[in-house]
């Protein structure tokens, strides 16, 4: 068919029509769906603003009844309220467009509220007196509690009148930057606990008497320790942290070497395990003696995991007869050819220090009386542990079994006779893992 000037023109002018129609519905679709998710979202934040109103709330009030409450049965009743609240609290505020840098201070609240709370709490249970410091502590937190619940309040009439409440709007950023400012002068605290302030002071006490040494007798540490000449390994930097490393780097390790001491920190490689020839125990030997060689002595294996023809050993310090769980270094060994692949002694680098182990005031018949009848006692051992507020306490580990079979360690306190901690031991080919 031969087209003329004017059915061209009217096809063309078709074609155009139905594109625009096309475009338009598109885009009101598209228009319609990002009303319809802003509007989701909106109802999300403003349903946040409503519960952390709520639980801000709650805490105030749970926080007061921990201060005059005399009786146990009651703190513990307000210390576990506040623990479910404040976790509530942290997550109803997340829902609240902001980053969470922005609020800092008052994550941190919210953080230590419910774990000072149960740190006193334990003090109450144990038949420990609460001293005036720790309740001035308490007056603390309330007083910027009462903050907090005034600030959330004005949050919550600006929903309730609807005005200019919108996503990310300045009226709801600027109400969250007077929520954070009315915590600006928020206290350290410290206490017996993983939220306490002092863990974020934490230093190496190890390393502190130790005379910094050059970025050269770095080099020829990290050359010896990996078994390679100067001239095979780059300086890549200064990592800084609780304490400051020299690195170096091959074109498939990463070396680490503390500034202060020059101990050997950390090794990282990139290599890989070919056909498995050694066996644990030949592995787990291999890295008790590079231990030795790197200068870490009187380290006893504890457990260990298989992966990918490597194994990976942890070690304990044994100290008098006394395992020391605190200080701890990961090694990892090829298991074709014996290599060390990795090696972590951070933990080890921070926790140790110069213990005198004075004699346990229950003796092991008596504190075996801690364990549950339930269990079979197959043997035991003293054993230093950390806790998780950077505090140890010398226990004894009993090695039980249970009716069905399971392997299980308890951990009863060397000094009280109080049960402690209780792990289980889990089995598989890769090795053995504490639960």
């Amino acid at each position: 068919m031969k087209w003329t000037d004017k059915k061209r023109k009217i096809f063309y002018f078709s074609l155009s029509g139905a594109l625009i129609v096309s475009l338009l519905t598109l885009t009101i679709f598209y228009s319609n769906r990002a009303k319809k998710y802003e509007y989701e979202l909106r109802a999300n934040q403003q349903n946040a603003v409503v519960q952390l109103s709520e639980y801000i709330d709650k805490i105030n009030t749970d926080l007061k009844k921990e201060l005059y409450s005399s009786g146990t049965e009651i703190k513990l009743h307000s210390g576990s309220s506040l623990t479910k609240n404040s976790a509530c609290a942290k997550s109803v505020l997340s829902q609240i467009s902001c980053p969470d840098a922005f609020l800092q201070n008052t994550y941190k609240f919210l953080a230590q509220v419910s774990d000072y709370t149960e740190t006193i709490n334990n003090k109450a249970i144990l038949g420990e007196e609460i001293t005036d410091k720790e309740y001035e502590s308490l007056e603390k937190l309330i007083s910027y509690s009462n903050k907090l619940v005034s600030e959330i309040e004005k949050l919550y009439d600006n929903y309730e009148a609807g005005t200019n409440f919108k996503i990310q709007s300045n009226s709801i950023n600027a109400d969250l930057s007077d929520i954070e400012q009315s915590m600006a002068d928020y206290p350290s605290l410290i206490y017996d606990g993983p939220f306490s302030d002092h863990m974020n002071m934490e230093n190496a006490d190890m390393l502190n008497s130790e005379k910094e040494i050059s970025k050269e007798e770095a080099l020829k540490k990290a050359a010896f320790y990996i078994g390679l000449e100067e001239k095979d390994l780059t300086f890549s930097g200064v990592e800084s942290g609780s304490f400051d490393c020299y690195v170096f780097d091959t074109t498939s390790t990463s070396i680490s070497i503390t500034k202060k001491g020059g101990y050997l920190c950390s090794i990282l490689s990139s290599n890989r395990s070919g056909e498995v020839l050694l066996k644990e125990a030949d592995a787990v030997n291999i890295a008790e003696k590079y231990l030795k060689k790197v200068g870490y002595d009187n380290m006893t294996s504890t457990y260990y995991t298989k992966d990918d023809g490597a194994l990976t050993i942890n070690f304990a310090l044994k100290e008098n007869d006394v395992t020391c769980y605190t200080d701890l270094i990961k090694v990892t060994v090829s298991l074709d050819n014996g290599r060390i692949l990795g090696l972590d002694a951070r933990t080890y680098l921070m926790n140790h220090k110069s213990r005198s182990f004075s004699e346990p005031k229950v003796n092991a018949e008596n504190a075996q009386k801690s364990v549950s009848k339930n269990l079979q006692i197959k043997n035991h051992k003293l054993a230093l542990i950390p806790t998780n507020f950077d505090t140890e306490y010398l226990c004894y580990e009993f090695l039980c079994t249970s009716k069905s079979g399971d392997d299980i360690l308890v951990y009863v306190d060397a000094n009280t006779g109080q049960e402690k901690q209780i792990l289980l031991l889990l089995y598989a080919d890769g090795g053995t893992l504490t639960k």
